[in-house]
Formats: structure tokens, C-alpha cells, sequence
């Protein structure tokens, strides 16, 4: 008898890290575990929507293979730390907001 078993996708690998994170970040401010929860709740639906992933395919003479390879990779660098900034910032503004309305 086969056996399969699934492993999480990257996205979901992914937002389990960044879950994790987050939540260090709240519990260190001395919230609860119930504002944890309801930042969360919030967060998931922000980290879906600043997902992007775009699959590109170019062919350049052998001689720039490396430096294009280079380039492309600091780029995607520069992007996920932009991405990463972004998320902090909605991080923030979210508990400013769970606060406002009064779920701590």
C-alpha cells in the first residue's frame, strides 16, 4: 500500500515563518493571546495580498548569463526586503488599530 504524503506549499511554509515572527513581536509587547489571534486574523488576508510571483523567461548570449543571473537575484532580494518593510508597517498599524477599537 503507497503512503503520500503532503507537504506544506511554499506560501503556506512561508506564512507559518512569518506567523511566527508576528506573534513573537505582539507577545513581546504584553499582549494577549486573544489580540495575538484577532491581528492575526487581519495580517493573513495582508500577507496574501502583498504575495506576488511572477515567472520570467529570457535568453541572453552565454557571455552575460552570469551577470543577468546576478542582477536578477539582487533584484529579488530588493524585493522581498521592500515586501518585508511593507509587512512590518501593516503589522504596526494593525495593532494601532486593534487597539483603537479596543481588543486588547
Amino acid at each position: 500500500m503507497t503512503s503520500i504524503v503532503a507537504f506544506p506549499t511554499k506560501a503556506v511554509r512561508d506564512w507559518a515563518t512569518s506567523e511566527k515572527l508576528m506573534r513573537k513581536i505582539i507577545s513581546d509587547g504584553g499582549a494577549s493571546d486573544s489580540f495575538s489571534d484577532y491581528v492575526m486574523q487581519r495580517m493573513k488576508g495582508a500577507y496574501a495580498e502583498f504575495q506576488f510571483s511572477h515567472d520570467i523567461s529570457i535568453s541572453v548570449p552565454e557571455k552575460y548569463s552570469a551577470q543577468t543571473l546576478e542582477a536578477l537575484s539582487e533584484y529579488q532580494n530588493m524585493l522581498q526586503e521592500h515586501t518585508s518593510n511593507l509587512l512590518v508597517n501593516r503589522l504596526i498599524l494593525e495593532i494601532e488599530l486593534a487597539i483603537a477599537q479596543g481588543k486588547n
